[in-house]
């Protein structure tokens, strides 16, 4: 059976926006302030509740702005920065880190008082569709924010309405609000795991504790599920929240018909979360 990998699972498709046309002469809009505190408050509750998993992206940042800021400044082709080691270490993170980078748009150029590290505005072209792109991309996450926070306090709705089949993960995971959720793409990883967590794993609401298999589902693919029966579920949390303080995309956690991808028994008890990930490319 072919099965999805971290790099060829849906992203959630759809296309692109059309947006309203500036010419060179006009302002650049700003982002939504309620955009930008959205950003923020989203981007706190990361920190607090995963420290390792925003001190590694953050390492990783300035590694890369150290080296791309500079390059930027000898080369008309803004791409140049996206270009290298640097660059791809903190791409391997994966989407989980899209809320992380949005917060550094939303932030950075506010916070950034050397002109060696800004774009010159006088330079219109690039100053000015970067510093648009940037704010629209808050304003559009800032949407994507609100879906994700909507459908998932209809999926715990959903899940209390029907807490009579505790024990049976396809009622609370094959419903058309997880189908809402998984639309979204693997950009909401962040916002599942804030919901995820491992002392509310039966009073949250009775679907939270089935999270991994949303998770899995929105990383490979809707159509690859666990496979896993009832185990424990709090080792399962462990595993994800391992990963998600400190992995990298292609180490994220993977069963398939509740064995794991390299071949041995699914181990349901808490185990260290490297026994859950598996390498690149293997069935």
């Amino acid at each position: 059976m072919a099965t999805a990998t971290p790099d060829n699972a849906s992203a959630g498709g759809g296309n692109y926006r059309e947006h309203p046309q500036l010419n060179p002469s006009d302002p650049i809009p700003p982002a939504d302030p309620a955009a930008v505190d959205s950003v923020k408050e989203l981007y706190n509750a990361i920190r607090e509740k995963f420290p390792d998993a925003v001190a590694d992206f953050q390492a990783r940042w300035l590694v890369w702005k150290n080296v791309a800021c500079p390059k930027y400044g000898v080369s008309s082709n803004a791409f140049a920065t996206c270009e290298g080691p640097e660059f791809d270490k903190l791409v391997a993170l994966g989407p989980k880190i899209v809320p992380l980078v949005v917060y550094k748009l939303a932030t950075d150029n506010r916070l950034e008082k050397n002109r060696h590290y800004l774009v010159d505005p006088n330079d219109l072209l690039n100053y000015k569709v970067l510093q648009r792109q940037a704010n629209l991309i808050v304003d559009m996450n800032y949407e994507r924010n609100k879906l994700a926070d909507a459908d998932l306090k209809d999926w715990s709705a959903y899940c209390w309405k029907n807490q009579m089949h505790s024990s049976n993960s396809g009622i609370f995971t094959d419903c058309q609000e997880t189908q809402d959720l998984l639309s979204l793409g693997p950009s909401i990883v962040a916002h599942l795991m804030l919901a995820y967590g491992p002392d509310d794993l039966n009073t949250k609401h009775p679907g939270i504790k089935f999270s991994y298999e949303l998770l899995q589902r929105i990383v490979y693919g809707d159509g690859e599920e666990t496979g896993l029966p009832y185990l424990d579920f709090k080792g399962m949390y462990v595993a994800w929240a391992e990963w998600f303080q400190r992995g990298e995309h292609s180490q994220t956690p993977r069963w398939i018909r509740g064995m794991r991808v390299d071949g041995s028994s699914a181990d349901p008890g808490p185990a260290p979360w490297y026994n859950h990930l598996f390498p690149p490319g293997r069935e």
